[in-house]
C-alpha cells in the first residue's frame, strides 16, 4: 500500500473544520396568501445540533429583527392589531412581492441563510369569529366588496401545529360574506384566512380563544350568552360607511326574558352602537345583536362590554373589541408610547479589556407626559442602560453597554420601559475573544520549529509546513478583517496541524531526501528474509556436523571393545 503524503493528510484535517455548516432554514408563511397590511406568521424550521440565533431582514425596506424560539420552531407573529404579537406590526403594507431573508448563526460560527418570497395582494380579508354555547366557532369573513373569491381557512395551535386543515367557507349572496363553523377543544388558536380570485389574493391571521361548551344556569334560571369573543378589525377610508357586525345571543333557561335593552359605557357611545333584534326571548331561542360604527374619521381601539338588561337587571354581556384603522392613519396601539432608532442591534463584536461594546439609540417619547425609562427583561443581566428621563413629545440619546465579558451568543429583546409605554429592540450579538496574542504566539513557535529543521528534513516536510503556515496566515487575516468566528476556526485548525507536525518530527527520518518509504519496506523485508534463511541453513549444518562427530566417536569405541575381546581370547 502506498503511503499518504503528510501535507495531504494535514490539509484534510485543517479543512475538516470548515465543512460544518448549518442547514438551510425552511420558511413557511401562515397564511401563505396575505393581504397588504394583513397579519401573518413566519415559521422557520431549522434543526441544528448547536445553539442558533435566527434573524430576519425585509430586503429593501430597512425592517429587520430576530425570531423567538418556541416549541422547536422559530416563530415571528406579525400583527398590527394583536397586542401579543411577537414581532410587532405587520411589515407587509403594500401590494408588492416581498423578499424575506432569514439568517441563521450557530454558536460555533457556522451560518446559513435563505430568501423566501411573499406576495401581498389587494383583497382585504376581514374575519369575525364568535363562539356558540355548544363550544363551536362561527366564522364570518368579509372581502370588502370583492365578489367571486374562493375563501378558505386553517386553524393552528399557538405553537403553529395544524389543528384543522384547509377548509372552504360557503358564500352568502344576501350580504356578500363567507361563513362557516368549526368545533375545537377549549384553548387558544390562530385562524388563518385566505381569499383568491383569478387575478388577486389576500389573507390574514387572527388569534381566538375557544371557551368550549357553556354551562347553563339550571331549571328556571335565565342567562344570556354572547357568542362574539373575538376581535373585529376594520380598515376603512375616512368618512366611509362602516359595515355592521352581527352576532347572536341565546336564552338557555326555561323562562322567557322580556323588556330587553342594551346599555353601553358613555365613553364609547360616540363611536359604536349596539342593538338587538328582539325585546323578548323565549327559552332556548336566539336573537341577533348588531354592532355599528358611528364615526369613521379617526382610528380607534375599543375594548368594552355591552350590558343586556331585562328592565333594570343585567342578564348578559356582550364582550366587544373593535380595532378600527383609517387607511393612511394608524390606529393607536397600547404600550407604543416609545420608539427607538435603530430598531435592531446585531453583529459580531470583539471582547477587549479596554474597549466596551456599545450602541447608542435615539429614543422618542410620543406621550404627553415625561417618560422615565428603565431596562427590563432577561438581557438586563448582560446589558446596562443608564436611567434616562425623556420629555413629552421629545427624544434623548440612550447608550446600551454590554457588561458580559464571555464569548458566546447574546440574543433576545432589549426592553426599555416607562409609564408612557415601552419599546422592544431585538438583539442578536455574537461576542468573540481577541485571538491576536494567540495567533502571534503560535506564529513564533512555528517559526522557531521551522528554523530548527535541517535542510533535508525541511524538504521532506515541505508540503505539511506550507499547509500549516497557510492556516496561520488565514487565521491572522480573518482576525484583522473582523471575521472572528472564521479566525477561531482557522487558529484551531493550525494548532492541530502544528501539533501533528511536531509529532512527525520525533519519528526517525528516512535515509535520504526523496526516498520512497514504499521501496524501503520491501527491500528491508527481503533482506531480513535472506538473513533468516542463512541462519536456518547454518543451524542445520551445525546439527549435521555434530551428529557425524558422535557417530565417529561411537564407532571407535566399538572397535576398541572388539580388540579387547580378541586379546583375551588369544
Amino acid at each position: 500500500m502506498k503511503s499518504v503524503p503528510v501535507f495531504i493528510m494535514l490539509s484534510f484535517l485543517l479543512s475538516a473544520n470548515s465543512v460544518l455548516a448549518l442547514p438551510i432554514p425552511g420558511v413557511t408563511f401562515v397564511p401563505n396568501k396575505v393581504s397588504a397590511g394583513g397579519n401573518v406568521a413566519v415559521i422557520v424550521d431549522l434543526p441544528a445540533a448547536e445553539p442558533v440565533s435566527v434573524s430576519w431582514v425585509l430586503t429593501g425596506f430597512g425592517r429587520y429583527g430576530s425570531l423567538p424560539y418556541s416549541g422547536g420552531k422559530y416563530i415571528c407573529h406579525f400583527s398590527s392589531t394583536d397586542a401579543q404579537s411577537t414581532c410587532g406590526p405587520t411589515p407587509f403594507a403594500e401590494e408588492i412581492t416581498y423578499d424575506f431573508q432569514i439568517d441563521a448563526l450557530g454558536a460555533s460560527g457556522d451560518n446559513s441563510s435563505t430568501i423566501a418570497t411573499l406576495p401581498a395582494g389587494g383583497i382585504e380579508v376581514v374575519p369575525i369569529l364568535s363562539d356558540n354555547p355548544d363550544g363551536s366557532v362561527n366564522m364570518v369573513v368579509a372581502t370588502q366588496g370583492i365578489l367571486g373569491a374562493s375563501v378558505s381557512y386553517e386553524v393552528y395551535t399557538t405553537a403553529f401545529d395544524t389543528a384543522k386543515g384547509t377548509t372552504s367557507l360557503a358564500f352568502n349572496p344576501a350580504n356578500g360574506n363567507y361563513f362557516g363553523n368549526v368545533t375545537l377543544p377549549p384553548g387558544e388558536y390562530f385562524f388563518a384566512f385566505s381569499a383568491t380570485t383569478s387575478s388577486d389574493h389576500g389573507g390574514s391571521l387572527i388569534r381566538h380563544a375557544v371557551s368550549g361548551p357553556s354551562v347553563g344556569p339550571g331549571p328556571g334560571g335565565t342567562s344570556l350568552l354572547a357568542e362574539d369573543k373575538g376581535t373585529i378589525r376594520l380598515a376603512l377610508n375616512s368618512g366611509s360607511i362602516a359595515p355592521s357586525i352581527t352576532g347572536t345571543i341565546t336564552n338557555p333557561g326555561n323562562d322567557t326574558v322580556s323588556n330587553l335593552t342594551v346599555s353601553l359605557p358613555a365613553d364609547v357611545l360616540s363611536t359604536i352602537s349596539v342593538t338587538i333584534s328582539n325585546t323578548s326571548l323565549p327559552p332556548q331561542q336566539t336573537a341577533t345583536y348588531t354592532i355599528g360604527i358611528r364615526d369613521t374619521t379617526a382610528g380607534a381601539e375599543i375594548i368594552t362590554e355591552a350590558d343586556i338588561k331585562s328592565g333594570a337587571t343585567v342578564v348578559g354581556r356582550i364582550p366587544i373589541r373593535v380595532l378600527l384603522s383609517i387607511k393612511g392613519i394608524t390606529a393607536p396601539v397600547q404600550g407604543a408610547g416609545l420608539a427607538a432608532t435603530p430598531d435592531l442591534w446585531k453583529g459580531d463584536f470583539l471582547i477587549t479589556d479596554t474597549g466596551a461594546i456599545q450602541n447608542t439609540f435615539t429614543v422618542r417619547n410620543n406621550g404627553d407626559l415625561p417618560a422615565d425609562i428603565t431596562l427590563i427583561g432577561p438581557l438586563a443581566a448582560a446589558i446596562t442602560v443608564p436611567p434616562a428621563s425623556i420629555p413629552a413629545r421629545g427624544s434623548a440619546q440612550v447608550t446600551a453597554t454590554v457588561s458580559l465579558k464571555q464569548a458566546g451568543t447574546l440574543a433576545g429583546a432589549l426592553v426599555l420601559s416607562s409609564a408612557q409605554g415601552s419599546v422592544s429592540i431585538p438583539v442578536a450579538l455574537t461576542l468573540h475573544r481577541d485571538l491576536t496574542a494567540d495567533i502571534d504566539s503560535l506564529k513564533d513557535d512555528f517559526d522557531s520549529f521551522e528554523g530548527s529543521l535541517s535542510e533535508q528534513r525541511a524538504e521532506q516536510l515541505g508540503g505539511a509546513i506550507v499547509t500549516v503556515s497557510s492556516a496561520i496566515s488565514s487565521a491572522e487575516s480573518a482576525q484583522l478583517g473582523g471575521r472572528y468566528a472564521e479566525a477561531a476556526s482557522k487558529l484551531e485548525a493550525a494548532r492541530a496541524g502544528f501539533s501533528l507536525l511536531e509529532d512527525l518530527e520525533t519519528v526517525e527520518p528516512p535515509p535520504g531526501p526523496g526516498l520512497d518509504m514504499s521501496l524501503i519496506i520491501p527491500i528491508a523485508g527481503g533482506f531480513i528474509a535472506l538473513l533468516l534463511v542463512f541462519i536456518i541453513i547454518k543451524v542445520l549444518r551445525g546439527r549435521k556436523g555434530r551428529k557425524a562427530g558422535l557417530d565417529d566417536e561411537f564407532g571407535e569405541d566399538e572397535k576398541e571393545e572388539e580388540t579387547g575381546e580378541d586379546e583375551e581370547e588369544f
